[in-house]
């Protein structure tokens, strides 16, 4: 069923958003990242992760802790953390995107903090050349977005020459062109209103469209 029947029949846009972030989310499978704990510091100490993935603190060495509360930080979206013991496995999921800080109580004065960037992950479609045996890939990221979108191809050594994000009746918002190409683009997308838009990109002559979701 098409969006525009489904607004007729009186779906709230708010409802229909939060649908298509829920299928959006779900076609994403969370994987789980490790951060090591030993020698007063977090290894990796900086961390980018995807909403709804795991984050694995291994405790190796030392009386350790992970504080990454509201309390302590109160710009973090959310609290996590556990108690200053040794020896010890803690996990905690990401549900919420966003920038947070975490640290150990006993060994804050010697620098062992951490960040974890929570991010939405991107959304890879598939593009295909004609005569190309490799599969290309555009990835658009962060899918949903709020302030800007990134437009990836890759592999790199191929390049799109335009693009158009457009609504869903056609109409041209935003557009890229350089007959020279590039394999990477960001658009500045924090003016449009929520919903979902369209992305029609050029490629070699070929052309594909493709969907999006702003916050």
């Amino acid at each position: 069923m098409k969006r525009e029947s489904i607004i007729k029949k009186g779906i709230p846009g708010t409802l229909f958003l939060a649908g298509m972030l829920f299928l959006t989310m779900t076609l994403f499978g969370q994987i789980s990242h490790t951060v090591n704990v030993s020698n007063f510091s977090f290894s990796p100490q900086e961390l980018t992760v995807a909403v709804g993935d795991t984050v694995i603190w291994n405790n190796t060495q030392g009386m350790h802790n992970v504080n990454g509360t509201i309390v302590t930080y109160p710009s973090n979206p959310e609290s996590f953390g556990n108690n200053v013991a040794s020896g010890w496995t803690y996990s905690h999921v990401f549900n919420i995107t966003g920038n947070y800080d975490y640290r150990c109580d006993p060994h804050f004065a010697l620098g062992m903090t951490g960040k974890i960037f929570v991010e939405f992950p991107a959304t890879g479609y598939n593009f295909n050349l004609p005569g190309a045996n490799a599969e290309n890939q555009i990835l658009i990221y962060p899918n949903p977005t709020r302030d800007y979108l990134t437009i990836d191809f890759q592999p790199s050594g191929e390049k799109f020459q335009k693009i158009k994000i457009m609504d869903l009746v056609g109409k041209e918002l935003l557009s890229f062109n350089d007959p020279a190409g590039s394999s990477y683009q960001k658009f500045n997308v924090a003016s449009l209103n929520p919903g979902l838009y369209l992305m029609q990109v050029e490629i070699n002559n070929v052309s594909r469209i493709f969907k999006f979701i702003k916050k």
